[in-house]
């Protein structure tokens, strides 16, 4: 993910999505929006996402071992997954590239999850979709299948909003 603070997002070797940062918040954005919903809907999820250290290392460290008394464990995994995503998804949506070429966040990832969505249901779905993600190669192959959905959309933008707003 790379994520520093407040959006900001580290460098890396090799590149994440060839470091376009749009894309690595969109895909942040994803992410953390799907684990965030699956802590909501899963009363044990903040349990379970404790045992993966690098997954939790912040807020975990600031607020948990100091032993916020305030806050039950699970509120504060829950609080942590929203700020991750609402972050990530705030700076998608104020990205100067996004604004300058009045492409809508919201529309962004929704777009994307439905062409991720078409590639499973492929009878070629990508082996990167299948891969257990424990490699540097299987992370890039997994990269790889969003940024190749990204740049279709971004390419495509302007036809798929007319899809959406034909008579706007």
């Amino acid at each position: 993910c790379g994520y520093i603070h407040d959006g900001a997002l580290a460098g890396s070797t090799p590149p994440i999505m060839n470091n376009i940062i749009r894309y690595r918040l969109s895909i942040n954005s994803l992410v953390w929006a799907a684990i965030c919903w699956c802590c909501i809907l899963d009363d044990t999820a903040h349990e379970k996402s404790m045992k993966n250290p690098h997954f939790l290392n912040y807020t975990i460290d600031s607020q948990l071992k100091r032993g916020d008394k305030s806050r039950t464990q699970q509120e504060v995994v829950r609080n942590y997954m929203y700020d991750r995503y609402s972050v990530f998804f705030r700076h998608l949506e104020v990205h100067p590239e996004m604004t300058t070429n009045n492409i809508y966040a919201s529309h962004f990832l929704t777009l994307s999850l439905y062409k991720l969505w078409k590639k499973t249901q492929s009878a070629n779905t990508p082996d990167a979709l299948k891969a257990k993600l424990i490699t540097v190669n299987e992370c890039q192959a997994y990269e790889n299948v969003f940024y190749e959905i990204f740049e279709d959309i971004r390419d495509n933008y302007e036809q798929l909003k007319q899809t959406y707003q034909p008579n706007a």
